[in-house]
């Protein structure tokens, strides 16, 4: 077998946290440069040059041993700058790479010419001598690299794997300081069409690549200036939707027949380009959303005609808007908006009056549209709605705004949306390293609690009063600055929010002291944001449950309006009347949703059950109403003549209504950030300038779209018709919500507008939800890359919602690649279940860190307020469901049937594949029974077990929906137990097995089946298997005497001194049979018996007697007994022979470095020995009947090998017992995260004994993090019990590093383990080898660890026969 060294040309990476490298390529962590130059930028025929410009900062990125290998790096944005002619070499692109250097490129006749310079400041960050490219090409009709002839490589370029060139730079002028410009010239073939390559920095084995992780791609044109094109017939069609496009870029301009005849040539230029690129016809096709076979099928293109007037996928020739028309128009919109003073709407009206006309309406529509409009009829909002989309695929669209920023009113309809441009963000700006919600640390804020109890009877006059209180609560929560108070805070004005709290009693209050009194809270809570981000999760929370107020007359309008709107319509009594007396004494968010019911029920033709089932779906009934301090007890009745005018004009107060109460109401929260204004009212008027660092226009064209395919969605349920595409509209959101991030993320408060901002994000958040939650049955109908789709925007959304967020960003990175890699591989839903199977533990932890920081306060402060008793008991849990993380979850939970079936794996993962019978006991999970006895033959359905726990007496299966590691302590004690064990995929099966507590099943595991049958109680006979007692199994522990050695070296170590552990590698290091490539750690032992001599003594006299005590043990006693073990000190004799025998191996011995680091040492081993006092250790003896007092405890010390990959290998495959296949399984980092209890799965592989070159995967990693620890010892229990026939022990003891490991992030997005299929293979196959010789070694099958090194190297740190 060769060596694993080979590995070390690979990278070895995907590490996240502590490590310098990785962390530097956060968002937050990028190193940037000082400068930027914009270049020129020109392109003439010929040649490609690369160059790096001088004039730029470098920043320098610390390594460290844990963090070596490759790291993929994205280059910084590409500079863009217009073209210029040369007539020679020109740049045609450059791009700012990591570490400060600029890369240029430019053409000239077939040389590709590329040229590096350090930046200024090279001298630590920066390695140019050391560039390599790393390089291919692309021919007509493909994207694939290819390698070209060797005729075209420049001297000393290498062939990579035959799948890439590597070409380094040479100096240009080595006396220049730092070598001066780096150049490397290549000519390249005719018939290459592109250009692709990314550049490596051998020194710091960085990637350098192109932005979003992509390769550099330079098109190469040789020849005419058609790029080979001319011969390609192109549909007529394709090039009128690249025309489309481009009019719609120039805003929409009206043409002449000349001009757009001359639009639609220069879209066959464009398509022609496109094409020249090496894009393919079909490609484009689709694209464009016309039908892609077109490509097999086109006659060659005639001349192009002039585009034809309807022009849905041309420039039409637009007819212009009379004046007249046009004035008429702008004096509607004038007295729409209340006839505010001095302004002119002209130009609104044009431009709307223009889209119609390009939508094809005719003038004589449009002015019968304008005539129905202004009497308040449905339908006539058209005129509001920009022109239908000539994209295929739906992908956007432009509606007007209503209120400057949008406020969505008017009937559009689906196929009225217009497309807007999906763009791609990245996902590394994401990563927010703080602002999550903790686990409950610091438990339940009773201060605060009890504050809030008391402050509760003040609170009920009025909104007013408990914003107020709420203010002065939140300052003085600040002074503590913790957690729990904020919290706190939160669960009472979410019980507000719910209404489990009275808003109002018996007290008049001006609507206007309500909204200041939200804009006091609201600008705390701004505030708090701004200046601790680690709060950030907490404040959006809170202000979720917070309408935005405001100073002014704001909130007074809501007083006004509503009296002018009664006169204006003659609904002077009734049920207005009632609302209105309402609204007088004291407004609350109640207000808004009877306004949208109103609104509603005049939209669906004035049906009454309309109205109430709005009022209903939103909490508010008859009885709510009637017990409002002035009651509403009627119902609306409106004619026909009042629905116009009604429609209007609370369309407009709605508006009023949503500025105070409903802070994160979409169309509310698009005007703050927009502006807008209401006209006169009471002598009182309403200006809202525009967050003007946020108001862009992709923002604008973005929520236009929201809004209008919110209203069209509302609107086609109450009147009916087809709804706007789901996916389209969670891609228009998810795309609004990354324009709004940088400002969240960036510290400022937007000159006190920050939480405009806030609110529009949440409003946008709960659109998301909202659709998600309402589009289920039509996203499951999906495919399945449409409904992975589906999830990377509901969890990109989730993501940015969420504080502290690695976990669900490196998740989303990795659910893109697999999307992106899309379902051609064998592999494909395999992978994409495991990454499936990590963002649901991500959801998970999500749920517990909720539930332990908000159920506890919920429940006791729920108690002591009356709250409802389902309302508290269920709080975290509906506060989970009001964020992205539920809808989320049902989409994943739509989608793992689809990937199971795809990867073939059934409904259940079957572990320990044995036959059982017995009575069905259902528990929360494994641990809170792992020492109860059963006294009758149990089937245990535990919803979670992590793979540490014992299995209790009595239990003959074990069922859960967790997934334990194949060869984590659990599985294996089932293995060797004869218990069956079982993970279920499937969530509807298990639920259904949580029904059958108390019945009787019969299980019969089958391949990756698990049938289920109703079993006989009588043929059980109501007792399980008796309890055993010592020796009643025929297994006993041999008691070892001390042999009078404090220390032993591997050359001593036999059977009577030490465990399995020391003597399997000692015999392996000294049989002179391990192959040359399998490397074993130095090691040293303390045997058997060295603790008993420690604890005679005299030092340690005390502690002996109270060990004593504490006998016979007891599992009460257990945590007493490992408490007096941690407190032994060590005898000098001890200390000298250790370290003599220590440095004699070569070890580093610990006492060198200083007292404190032997301390660390001596911890260590005495953390082993209290091992042996483990509650797992216990309770496994006395299930086999073993007498604990006759448990010896030898110790190993090994230096710890800095693992990059860690692997456990069973040579003969534990789920079939079959002897031909090895099974293993592969962690990133230290293998505790293996063996221990971390959740996520492992990468799993089988090998067959006879085809040893290729493994094969069985399942992709899900662990999210991995444990790394360097330059340190590892202290390895190794007891007298753990390698008994018919009994496994292992695992049962701790093994423990003198130093703290360090937990990692684990981004498989870059693990080649993953990613790189011939990287994969090749290192799988090495480990399984390594097991093989070993087996054959010791002619028994093993059940080995060990470890492989960022430098390739393998380690066997132990091995054991196989239980």
């Amino acid at each position: 077998m060769a060596t694993v060294a080979g590995a070390v040309a690979y990278p070895v990476s995907g590490l996240r946290g502590g490590v310098d490298q990785a962390n530097a390529r956060r968002s937050h962590g990028v190193p940037t440069c000082a400068s930027a130059r914009n270049p020129l930028v020109s392109k003439s025929q010929g040649a490609i040059r690369l160059e790096f410009r001088n004039g730029l900062q470098a920043t320098q990125v610390r390594t460290s041993q844990s963090s070596k290998g490759l790291r993929w790096r994205a280059c910084r944005k590409p500079v863009q700058v217009n073209a210029v002619q040369s007539e020679t070499a020109s740049i045609i692109s450059q791009h700012e790479l990591h570490g400060g250097a600029m890369l240029s490129v430019s053409i000239q006749d077939q040389t590709v010419l590329l040229r590096c310079s350090p930046p200024a400041n090279a001298s630590g960050g920066w390695h140019t001598p050391s560039l390599v490219m790393h390089w291919g090409v692309t021919e007509a009709g493909s994207n694939e690299w290819k390698v070209p002839g060797n005729s075209t490589w420049p001297p000393g370029t290498t062939e990579y794997k035959a799948k890439a060139l590597r070409t380094s730079f040479t100096a240009e002028n080595p006396s220049a300081p730092h070598g001066g410009d780096y150049v490397c010239s290549i000519t390249v073939d005719k018939t290459s069409t592109a250009l692709v390559f990314c550049l490596i920095d051998q020194q710091t084995q960085f990637w350098h690549k192109a932005p979003s992780d992509s390769d550099f791609k330079i098109p190469l044109s040789f020849g005419s200036s058609s790029g080979g094109s001319a011969d390609v017939a192109v549909p007529e069609e394709l090039s009128q939707v690249f025309a489309f496009l481009n009019w719609e870029k120039a805003g929409r301009p009206a043409l002449s027949p000349e001009e757009s005849l001359a639009a639609f040539r220069q879209a066959q230029k464009d398509v022609a380009a496109r094409l020249a690129s090496g894009e393919t016809l079909a490609a484009l096709l689709k694209e464009s959303g016309l039908d892609p076979s077109l490509a097999g099928s086109v006659p060659p293109a005639p001349a192009p005609p002039a585009p034809k007037a309807p022009a849905r996928k041309a420039p039409a020739v637009v007819e212009k808007v009379p004046e007249s028309l046009r004035n008429k128009y702008a004096y509607m919109k004038w007295e729409e908006a209340g006839n505010p003073d001095g302004a002119d709407f002209g130009a609104a009206a044009e431009e709307e009056l223009a889209r119609a006309l390009a939508r094809g309406l005719t003038l004589n529509e449009i002015e019968g549209l304008i005539d129905d409009r202004s009497k308040g009829k449905t339908g006539a909002e058209r005129l509001n709605v920009a022109p239908a989309s000539t994209n295929g695929n739906g992908n956007g669209h432009k509606a007007a705004p209503s209120g400057g920023g949008g406020g969505g009113g008017g009937g559009a309809s689906a196929a009225q949306l217009l497309s807007v441009e999906i763009r791609d963000y990245g996902v590394d700006a994401l990563f927010e390293k703080e602002g999550g919600i903790s686990g409950g640390e610091g438990g339940t804020p009773d201060w605060m609690i009890n504050k809030i109890v008391d402050s509760e009877p003040g609170c009920e006059k009025s909104f007013m009063h408990r914003f107020n209180t709420a203010s002065d609560l939140l300052e003085e929560s600040l002074g503590s600055d913790d957690e729990g108070s904020f919290a706190a805070l939160f669960v009472w004005l979410r019980f507000s929010a719910l209404r489990q709290l009275v808003w109002n009693k018996n007290y008049n209050i001006k609507p206007r002291e309500i909204a200041q009194a939200q804009e006091r809270l609201t600008g705390i809570l701004q505030r708090v944001y701004k200046e601790k981000p680690y709060r950030r999760e907490l404040v959006r929370w809170c202000m979720s449950t917070v309408g935005r107020g405001g100073e002014g007359n704001g909130g007074q309008r809501i007083r006004d309006e509503i009296l002018d709107i009664q006169r204006a319509n003659n609904c002077m009594g009734g049920f207005m009347e009632e609302w209105h007396q309402k609204l007088h004494n004291n407004t609350t968010p109640d207000d808004v949703v009877i306004c949208q019911a109103l609104l509603d029920y005049i939209d669906s033709g004035l049906k009454l059950d309309v109205f109430w089932n709005t009022l209903n779906t939103n909490g508010i009934d008859k009885q709510r109403m009637l017990s409002y301090d002035r009651k509403i007890g009627g119902e609306p009745k409106f004619d026909e003549g009042q629905r116009g005018g009604l429609k209007r004009d609370l369309t407009k107060y709605l508006q009023t209504l949503k500025a105070v109460h409903s802070g994160a109401d979409l169309n509310s929260a698009a005007s703050y950030v927009f502006g807008y204004s209401q006209a006169k009212c009471k002598g009182s008027e309403v200006h809202v300038k525009a967050v003007s660092e946020v108001a862009s226009p992709r923002l604008k064209e973005l929520l236009e779209y929201c809004q209008a395919a919110t209203e069209a969605n509302r609107m086609a349920l109450l009147q009916g018709g087809a709804q706007a595409d789901p996916m389209q509209v969670l891609r228009v959101v998810v795309n609004a919500r990354r324009e709004l991030k940088p400002h969240l993320s960036s510290g400022s408060d937007l000159n006190g507008r920050l939480k405009d901002v806030i609110y529009l994000d949440l409003a946008l958040e709960t659109t998301a939800r909202t659709l998600l939650e309402g589009s289920m049955s039509a996203l499951a109908s999906l495919g399945p890359l449409n409904l992975m789709e589906g999830v990377a925007l509901a969890l990109e959304s989730l993501c940015l919602s969420s504080g502290s967020n690695d976990e669900l960003v490196l998740c989303l990175k990795e659910w893109k690649q697999v999307l992106a890699a899309g379902t051609g591989k064998d592999s494909w839903a395999l992978r994409a279940k495991a990454v499936m199977d990590r963002i649901r533990g991500a959801l998970q932890s999500t749920g517990e860190r909720y539930n332990a920081r908000f159920q506890p306060i919920a429940d006791q402060m729920g108690d002591r307020l009356n709250v409802d008793g389902h309302v508290k008991s269920v709080f975290s849990e509906e506060v989970i469901r009001g964020g992205g993380a539920a809808p989320l979850s049902i989409l994943l939970n739509k989608l793992d049937p689809v990937l199971r079936q795809a990867a073939d794996l059934g409904a259940w993962q079957i572990i320990s594949p044995v036959e059982a019978h017995g009575f069905v006991e259902v528990v929360p999970n494994l641990h809170d029974v792992q020492n109860k006895v059963y006294d009758r033959p149990t089937v245990l359905v535990a919803a979670r077990v992590t793979g540490e726990e014992e299995i209790p007496e009595g239990v003959v299966a074990l069922l859960t929906p967790d997934m334990p590691d194949v060869l984590s302590h659990v599985s294996v004690r089932a293995r060797n137990e004869k218990v069956c064990f079982g993970s279920c995929f499937d969530a509807d099966a298990f639920k259904a097995l949580q029904g059958r507590q108390g019945d009787v099943l019969r299980l019969k595991p089958k391949g990756t089946d698990l049938t289920v049958e109703d079993g006989d109680a009588a043929m059980l006979g109501g007792t399980a298997t008796p309890v055993a007692t010592p020796g009643s199994l025929g297994i006993a522990i041999k008691k070892r005497e001390w042999c009078g050695k404090w220390a032993v070296s591997s050359e001593e170590m036999t059977s009577e001194i030490v465990g399995g552990k020391s003597r399997n590698l000692a015999d392996l290091r000294s049989g002179g049979k391990l192959p040359e490539d399998i490397k074993l750690p130095a090691q040293v032992a303390m045997p058997f018996g060295t603790f008993d001599a420690v604890l005679a003594d005299a030092m340690n006299a005390a502690i002996k007697t109270d060990l004593e005590a504490l006998l016979p043990m007891t599992i009460e006693n257990l945590d007493a007994a490992k408490a007096l073990v941690r407190q032994l000190q060590a005898p000098p004799a001890l200390v000298v022979a250790l370290e003599e025998k220590v440095k004699a191996a070569g070890l580093m011995w610990p006492g060198d470095e200083g007292p404190e680091r032997w301390a660390q040492a001596w911890a260590a081993i005495c953390g082993v020995w209290a091992s042996k006092y483990n509650e797992r250790a216990f309770l496994s003896c006395r299930k086999a009947g073993l007498n604990h007092a006759d448990l010896c405890m030898a110790v190993l010390c090994q230096e710890v090998v800095p693992a990059a990959y860690a692997f456990v290998i069973h040579t003969v495959n534990p789920q079939t017992d079959d002897t031909n296949q090895i099974y293993t399984e592969v962690v990133r980092g230290l293998g505790e995260t293996l063996v221990g209890n971390y959740p996520g799965r492992a990468l799993s592989f089988v090998t067959n004994k006879n085809d040893m070159a290729n493994p094969l995967v069985v399942g992709y990693p899900s662990k999210s993090v991995g444990l790394f620890v360097q330059n340190t010892l590892i202290f390895r229990s190794d007891s007298n019990g753990e390698d008994l026939e018919g009994f496994a022990g292992a695992g049962l003891y701790d093994s423990i590093t003198m130093d703290e490991c360090t937990e990692h992030r684990i981004e498989y997005s870059e693990d080649p383990m993953v990613n790189d299929p011939e990287y994969q293979q090749y290192i799988l196959s090495s480990i399984a080898q390594a097991g093989l010789s070993i087996e054959q070694i010791l002619d028994f099958p093993q059940d080995l660890e060990g470890c492989i090194t960022s430098t390739g190297d393998l380690y066997i740190v132990q091995t054991r026969p196989q239980v």
